[in-house]
């Protein structure tokens, strides 16, 4: 737990929380996010989990995204971070075609999982 105060989907925000992550360093950021967008890349509706979710990519070697395919084409209020600097993307087959095309061209890695 970092501290702090519940944003509004309960993930704990702000100075406390901030100053928590900036002292750690991590090999794997596993980032669920609001939406996933060809243009805006990874997005967060809430400014302060976006801004807390920015601060744990900056101290993580590396991140991975893990999503459903319903989020795509969301372009939610604030980016987190690029396509380009996602390391994997998990999400599940899903995804339309055209999408898994363009996002194999941005990210590391791709992997879907079967819907059931």
């Amino acid at each position: 737990m970092t501290g702090g105060y519940a944003g509004i989907v309960g993930a704990l925000l702000g100075p406390i929380a901030l100053s928590t992550v900036r002292a750690l360093n991590v090999e794997w950021l596993f980032l669920g996010t609001n939406g996933v967008d060809g243009d805006a890349g990874i997005t967060a509706y809430d400014l302060g989990e976006a801004e807390l979710h920015r601060e744990w990519v900056n101290h993580a070697r590396n991140v991975a995204v893990v999503t459903d395919h319903s989020k795509w084409g969301v372009a939610a209020l604030s980016t987190v971070l690029p396509l380009r600097d996602v390391g994997v993307l998990v999400t599940d087959d899903g995804l339309p075609d055209g999408a898994q095309r363009f996002v194999r061209r941005q990210v590391q890695r791709l992997i879907l999982t079967p819907v059931r």
